[in-house]
């Protein structure tokens, strides 16, 4: 993972921290504002910084708090492709479950859910034992751990791509990005233009233009215009605006 220049770097981390001041005294419009400053002066590809996650993260979850559901979820997504090289601890689909959850979307809260509770040993349902938990958060991650288990996690990588598909036929695309991208975990999947092909169509549909130029982009390089022969022409209009191709 590369660093950010010195200066550069600084600059951002202030910008981090403000931010974090500005949550906890419930200046959450300002604290996004900032973030999405910190964003903006990353150099591109921006998700190969480490401080994309933090950016990411935070974003999704102060988005969240102010009930701007749309606005966690577009960010959401974006944590899925930022930092890749990071440990996956299973915060992604935990964020991702809670934004579904307070969406009331049982079924993709659960799933993400099962998930992060499988990275993760269990660590994010549990009350943290360095800091002090509401009564309302823990009845929160009470209610969160009843999902978990109610949603069956595809066990290898053909079980997981066919559970991918199949809610990317359902038009489920948030579910089925974070399963794709799950899939892009497996050898198997690394250089699969069906994927990435998949993966940008999703994000597409859900207005997230500028990762989906990023998958778009990977999978024409791995198989070309060819994969997209089938699909609908929109995808590879769009990518005709974003890459000299």
């Amino acid at each position: 993972m590369p660093n950010l220049e010195s200066s550069l770097g600084e600059r951002v981390e202030q910008l981090r921290q403000l931010s974090v001041e500005l949550m906890r005294s419930n200046e959450r419009t300002r604290a996004s504002s900032v973030l999405i400053e910190a964003w903006e002066i990353l150099p591109e590809p921006k998700t190969q910084w480490s401080e994309s996650y933090h950016i990411a993260s935070y974003l999704s979850q102060n988005y969240l708090a102010l009930r701007l559901f749309e606005e966690a979820r577009t960010w959401s997504q974006k944590l899925f492709d930022c930092d890749n090289e990071r440990i996956d601890s299973g915060e992604r689909e935990f964020i991702a479950g809670k934004i579904s959850f307070e969406e009331k979307d049982m079924e993709s809260a659960a799933k993400f859910f099962t998930i992060a509770n499988e990275k993760s040993n269990g660590r994010y349902f549990k009350p943290s034992p360095f800091s002090a938990n509401s009564k309302e958060e823990k009845d929160k991650l009470a209610e969160y751990r009843k999902l978990i288990g109610f949603a069956k996690v595809p066990a290898n990588y053909q079980e997981l791509l066919k559970e991918a598909e199949n809610e990317f036929t359902k038009n489920n695309y948030k579910m089925a990005v974070s399963l794709f991208n799950d899939c892009l975990n497996f050898e198997k999947g690394i250089n699969e233009a069906k994927i990435y092909l998949r993966k940008g169509q999703c994000l597409f549909e859900l207005n997230d233009l500028e990762n989906c130029a990023n998958s778009l982009i990977r999978a024409y390089m791995i198989k070309g215009a060819d994969i997209f022969a089938k699909e609908d022409i929109k995808y590879l209009a769009f990518l005709k605006t974003r890459a000299n191709i």
